[in-house]
């Protein structure tokens, strides 16, 4: 059986989706698929002579925040998701996924979003601060970025994790007090403070922090 695979090699969601593929082909049940490659441009309007240097390290760290926040949105979210409708009683399972697919998600890809709309003017100048709306934009994104995570694990344990209520508080302080530097300096210091937050966060699951959940009748 064949398979085409659409990519370009300089996005690293083709790359996990790459290495996803590989473990598929490296068992029994890909013994027969064979993968056709096919190649695609990511930004086709990318100028010959390329970027300057200050545009390449905006998008850098704009792309940094951004696959935290997608790595949240597709690694720990679908995993919690999965554990909770598990301990759901079969009756209530319907309404479980509804609350978490609607309710749950709403507020974490309105703070994506958000996030998107500061980036875009980011990117353009990287080196100038964010004035101070964009700046409260960032932070009211962030925060109900964090609040849908808070939402979602209360709804599945009734706890809440404090490193995400310290994640908050931290990027508000960074965003609010240190207004003068670059663009990309306070956007790629989220990607920090968000990767240690979730890192956390993910740490605690894997470890069964959540294994406790009641069955939701």
């Amino acid at each position: 059986m064949f398979i085409d695979v659409v990519s370009d090699l300089i996005c690293p969601w083709c790359f996990i989706g790459k290495r996803r593929l590989d473990q598929v082909l490296a068992s029994p049940a890909g013994a027969d698929v064979i993968p056709r490659w096919r190649p695609f441009q990511l930004y086709p309007q990318l100028p010959m002579e390329g970027l300057d240097r200050a545009t390449f390290v905006g998008l850098v760290a704009g792309c940094s925040v951004a696959c935290v926040l997608w790595w949240v949105y597709f690694a720990f979210t679908p995993a919690v998701t999965e554990h909770t409708l598990r301990h759901a009683a079969t009756r209530n399972r319907g309404k479980v996924a509804r609350d978490l697919f609607t309710f749950g998600h709403f507020p974490i890809v309105m703070g994506i979003l958000g996030y998107a709309v500061v980036v875009k003017t980011m990117v353009h100048d990287p080196r100038a601060p964010l004035p101070l709306a964009e700046r409260w934009l960032l932070v009211a994104a962030m925060a109900v970025f964090i609040g849908g995570c808070l939402h979602l694990q209360w709804h599945v344990v009734h706890r809440l994790a404090p490193e995400r209520f310290v994640a908050i508080a931290v990027i508000a302080a960074w965003l609010l007090i240190f207004d003068a530097v670059a663009g990309w300096v306070a956007v790629g210091a989220i990607a920090v403070v968000l990767a240690v937050m979730q890192a956390i966060t993910w740490h605690r699951f894997r470890r069964g922090a959540l294994a406790d959940v009641a069955e939701i009748r």
